[in-house]
């Protein structure tokens, strides 16, 4: 009697599990019913009815994590997959969803006894992606789009998810739970209507990644738009075995230029390699991120007598050799002044004020000593040149003068021999002697 029951127990426990695979089987051949119905309307459906427009259709090739290209001739994007993705579920507060293998993440605000919520935590860390000229020059990032693979979505309805900036970076996808995860800032978000399954969709960020350069980590919370039965959104992880669906944050940055504004067809050296301003004194050059060895002339000649001095920098530095931070476009004016030169010419002393002056400057010429007693002989006789004046613009008798050059200037001096001292010398000497012959006559008249 027992063993009989035993057998009736057995046959009874088959026949309920037999039923619940068929129910099972069932379930998972409805729902992919479902799903296949879904993605041939989505297919039949034309974008522009199935409200899917062209910024939802992902036409740029993905980089490899951490790979950075060139997207057009100035545009230089980065992409980063994130290195933390996950989900909370407040029905399930305690309970972690990321890490683990777990190849979704699953974004919801559905309508029941209590509502039903899901947000997705991601996480992208730039530091390790971006190229380090890039960072250490704090270039700010021209757009930036989060881009995520839609894998299913409930029915026809269309779902509602919002990017937000979450402020903390502070969590990982192993931790997070719906009592623990970071906050949103609610008071900025971007928003896209999910209508299809198997696509891609994205999320203009560029607001909130203007920093990156500097912060290199940031985090986003995708959150349903609304309480409703229609948004529920599967989109694909970093587990996802389809890795052409990760998650991704594309940044891209405008090739930076060095743009400058000088005199006509000034020679500027960048890195060792000569470069020439246009005939307006218009430079314009892409440079890598980072430092640039930068000079220009000190001086350009223009005409005899006149050329063309460096000054500064338009951002004040003073040496015409210098280094430029390229982040973002650098522009520079090169601001260069007129000068006009000054001769000084003297036969006679030590002249002083020669040399370039700026257009207008006053200049003060000079001479001395104002007396100079002549070479050899004569000098020992005292012969001396007297300075007498100045010609030229500058027409005062005295050792200095000034000079406005507002044109190239040359003054000389003019000098006059003086032989007062020969003349006297002479005539003592001359007394002198004839002192002698007379005191010689006198004695021989004795």
């Amino acid at each position: 009697m027992q063993h009989c029951q035993s057998i009736n127990n057995k046959r009874r426990a088959f026949f309920r599990g037999e039923r619940q695979q068929v129910r099972t089987k069932r379930s998972t051949e409805f729902l992919a019913l479902i799903v296949l119905f879904v993605n041939i309307v989505g297919i039949l459906v034309p974008p522009a009815l199935s409200g899917i427009g062209l910024d939802q259709v992902r036409v740029w090739s993905r980089p490899s994590i951490g790979g950075c290209q060139r997207s057009s001739s100035t545009i230089f994007t980065c992409g980063a997959y994130p290195t933390d993705v996950t989900f909370a579920d407040n029905l399930l507060p305690s309970q972690t969803k990321g890490g683990g293998g777990n190849n979704v993440i699953i974004v919801q605000d559905m309508t029941g006894v209590p509502v039903s919520k899901n947000y997705a935590f991601l996480k992208f860390d730039f530091t390790k992606v971006l190229p380090l000229p890039l960072i250490l020059s704090h270039a700010t990032p021209l757009n930036g789009t989060l881009w995520l693979y839609d894998l299913y979505t409930n029915g026809f309805q269309n779902a509602s998810v919002r990017a937000y900036r979450v402020q903390s970076n502070n969590w990982n996808e192993d931790t997070l739970t719906w009592n623990n995860m970071p906050q949103p800032d609610t008071s900025h978000y971007v928003a896209r209507q999910i209508t299809g399954n198997n696509r891609w969709y994205n999320w203009s960020v560029t607001g909130d990644i203007q920093n990156i350069s500097q912060i290199g980590v940031i985090s986003f919370a995708m959150i349903a738009g609304f309480t409703s039965s229609a948004n529920y959104a599967v989109f694909a992880a970093t587990e996802q075995s389809i890795g052409n669906g990760w998650p991704e944050l594309d940044i891209s940055f405008r090739v930076p230029a060095l743009i400058m504004h000088s005199l006509p067809n000034l020679p500027v050296l960048i890195d060792g390699r000569i470069m020439t301003a246009d005939a307006n004194g218009g430079l314009y050059t892409l440079l890598p991120w980072g430092l640039h060895n930068v000079s220009v002339p000190e001086a350009l000649p223009v005409s005899e007598g006149v050329r063309m001095r460096f000054v500064s920098w338009s951002d004040d530095v003073q040496s015409a050799t210098r280094q430029v931070d390229i982040g973002n476009n650098v522009t520079l004016s090169v601001n260069y002044r007129t000068q006009n030169r000054l001769g000084v010419i003297s036969e006679f002393g030590t002249t002083g004020g020669s040399g370039w002056y700026f257009e207008n400057e006053t200049a003060v010429a000079s001479v001395e000593p104002t007396v100079v007693f002549a070479q050899g002989l004569p000098g020992f006789l005292g012969v001396r040149h007297i300075f007498v004046s100045w010609t030229g613009e500058c027409m005062v008798n005295a050792g200095t003068c000034s000079v406005k050059m507002n044109t190239p200037r040359v003054v000389t001096a003019v000098w006059r021999d003086d032989y007062t001292i020969s003349i006297v010398f002479a005539i003592l000497v001359a007394m002198v002697l004839s002192l002698t012959l007379f005191l010689r006559r006198r004695r021989r008249s004795r």
